[in-house]
């Protein structure tokens, strides 16, 4: 006999069997609900609620869960057993505090700033920072999913209100009191907030129609939306880009925040070139197979012998997008993976209770791949060779946490870039903050605006020959 399931808010509906477990219909479904643990129900992280329908508690629920939580139809997605038509509502984890990294190259402004990435959602409160998973990820956990949805306009306002609410609950519990904030993030994710038609970046030449003056009221806050570039380089990008400029001392200079979209800019003299780059979510630790977001539990990095470290020294659960990369990097090192990214190991490599497979290296190449190839591209529009380039600025703070071995020895870079790295940190977050607060860094945004030109660099001649080259490890 059959049972309809409906998820919340996306509105997804499906019919299924009884007696199947949740956990196949969202691998069968491709649900964006997160399996942090991979479904091994140690983490406690794939917590939805059942608004009807609630199947019986199982024993690692009642471990993991609080009896409030269960009374409430709060339950583990990895756990549950579907018996009867049921609603179910995707959860997150909570916002914790977090430390934005500062650089001190740039100045420093004491005003309030939202980042809204794809993934995560950075918030600083009067100095204090606050993190915490974008809701939206039940609709997709790449930029390009979380479009196709947006495109409709109901979807896409029931997309702004979970973010709206999540964004007003994690002020109201920080005692934000009727402040403005500066937001930054990509064209996709302001477009949503702003309830803006986002057709154009759907199709080429990827432009959206949009206000340069946007602001929203809500729940003790009015939230200031930084103005974009152009396609796909939106207000992230265009903090990123006048981070770079304020700090650079020598020219040319490449910077770039490499994630599930990476934005690139190379600024040479008389001459800004910025293009923007989907690598994939497997730098975010989803398309891995036993792969996770950035929570306790998560292998994070991995050194040369193979010993690994988890956030928080606990118990491994899953591993991260850096911890991917170092442990593709120390595998690569003791002759375990060829530099095509075959793995010497058929059935996976184990790192305690984590495995990484051939098919997690395979989307590391791809991700990696996007990054070289932008880099090449640039250099060859601006009819430069790598030995000219005199600093590569990395922000973000995904960048952060990767070494600079991995980015050579991987070939994030291409290797004629010999150019010192620097690490500028969530440079969005700071330009957020300074947008509202600082007369002279909102200017000089407005002028580094006009002068970027945006390529497309997918479409160039040369981009598929980059692209496979940067395959390579």
């Amino acid at each position: 006999m059959e049972i309809t399931v409906k998820i919340l808010p996306s509105g997804a509906s499906f019919r299924t069997r009884r007696g199947q477990s949740l956990l196949k219909v969202i691998k069968k479904e491709h649900l964006a609900i997160p399996l942090p643990c991979g479904g091994k129900g140690i983490c406690g992280g794939c917590r939805i609620r059942f608004k009807r329908g609630a199947p019986p508690a199982q024993e690692i629920e009642r471990k993991l869960l609080s009896k409030k939580e269960i009374e409430e139809g709060i339950r583990l997605a990895c756990q549950c057993t579907l018996e009867e038509d049921c609603e179910i509502v995707a959860f997150l984890p909570k916002a914790s505090e977090c430390t934005p990294t500062a650089y001190p190259k740039l100045m420093e402004c004491k005003g309030n700033g939202i980042d809204v990435g794809t993934s995560t959602i950075f918030i600083d409160v009067q100095g204090k920072c606050l993190n915490f998973w974008n809701p939206q990820v039940v609709w997709g956990v790449d930029i390009i999913s979380r479009l196709q949805h947006a495109l409709d306009p109901e979807t896409r306002r029931a997309m702004k209100e979970i973010l709206t609410e999540a964004i007003e609950k994690v002020l109201e519990e920080a005692g934000a009191d009727e402040s403005a904030f500066g937001v930054a993030g990509n064209p996709v994710m302001l477009g949503i907030l702003a309830d803006e038609e986002l057709d154009g970046l759907s199709r080429y030449p990827f432009v959206k129609k949009h206000s340069e003056e946007r602001s929203i009221n809500i729940k003790n806050a009015k939230l200031i939306l930084l103005p974009e570039i152009k396609g796909f380089l939106g207000a992230d990008a265009l903090c990123l880009l006048t981070a770079a400029h304020l700090v650079s001392e020598e020219l040319p200079v490449i910077a770039m925040d490499i994630g599930t979209n990476t934005e690139m800019f190379l600024i040479a003299e008389g001459r800004i070139l910025g293009t923007s780059l989907p690598a994939g979510p497997a730098f975010e630790g989803f398309g891995i197979r036993e792969g996770t977001f950035a929570q306790e539990g998560a292998i994070y990095e991995v050194d040369e012998e193979l010993n690994y470290k988890t956030i928080g020294g606990k118990p491994e659960i899953g591993i991260c997008g850096s911890g991917l990369i170092s442990a593709v990097y120390a595998l690569k090192q003791r002759g375990f993976i060829t530099e095509d990214g075959q793995l010497l190991f058929p059935d996976g490599f184990s790192l305690g209770r984590v495995k990484i497979y051939q098919e997690d290296i395979r989307a590391l190449q791809l991700a990696k791949a996007a990054v070289y190839a932008g880099c090449k591209m640039l250099l060859r529009k601006a009819q430069l060779k790598g030995e000219e380039i005199k600093r590569i600025y990395l922000a973000g703070n995904f960048g952060g946490a990767l070494k600079k071995a991995w980015l050579r020895d991987l070939k994030f870079i291409p290797e004629d870039i010999k150019a010192p790295i620097e690490y500028m940190g969530n440079v969005s977050l700071w330009g957020a903050k300074c947008y509202v607060s600082s007369k002279n860094v909102k200017e000089t945004m407005l002028s580094l605006k006009k002068k970027a030109e945006v390529l497309q660099l997918a479409e160039e001649d040369g981009f598929q020959e980059a692209y496979l080259e940067g395959m390579k490890l």
